[in-house]
């Protein structure tokens, strides 16, 4: 090989191994480059949480060798103690189009994620325009029930009546851009 092919092929494995932090690229420039490479499932991109959810920058990328699961980590945080580009979830299709069944870490500070243990579950459905994405937290759980067992004993019941609709929690699309919607600047 000639020099200057050799040289070219020897930048291009330099740039391709040192990771992009090294590069001095932002989180947010690191995973829009990697959004720009790749062919991406309609969830994908660089959401922002709602001033009501806390504010948090995150990511949703398909997961390296796992068809069907994206990984959802945090870009920035208002929360000091969560690193950048920390994995904090990950998102699974659901049958219906557009509607994601997501496990995220009931505190992402920790050092890693691990899906059994202390997670939250929500569904996660991307709204018509594709700039929103509306969560819904839901649970699975165990209860004993001693009004069964005493029928007689427990007579008056307090039931808790929650009247805020359910769609009022979510993330804002940041990139990639959706045409017709309006533009949030990075």
């Amino acid at each position: 090989m000639n020099s200057p092919v050799r040289a070219l092929l020897a930048a291009t494995v330099i740039a391709l191994c040192i990771p992009q932090a090294a590069r001095g690229l932002s989180p947010f420039e690191a995973a829009a480059a990697r959004l720009d490479s790749l062919r991406l499932d309609p969830v994908e991109g660089l959401w922002s949480m709602s001033p009501a959810g806390g504010g948090a920058v995150f990511s949703i990328i398909a997961a390296p060798g796992r068809p069907g699961v994206f990984e959802m980590r945090i870009l920035e945080s208002p929360d000091w103690r969560v690193a950048e580009n920390t994995l904090c979830g990950e998102v699974r299709a659901a049958a219906r189009p557009g509607v994601y069944d997501c496990r995220m870490a009931a505190d992402p500070s920790k050092s890693s994620f691990a899906p059994a243990l202390s997670t939250h579950t929500a569904t996660m459905e991307l709204a018509s325009d594709g700039a929103r994405l509306i969560i819904r937290p839901y649970r699975r759980r165990h209860r004993i029930s001693l009004r069964r067992w005493l029928p007689y004993f427990f007579r008056i019941s307090i039931h808790e009546e929650n009247t805020r609709p359910d769609d009022l929690d979510g993330a804002v699309r940041l990139y990639p851009p959706i045409p017709g919607a309006n533009p949030v600047n990075l």
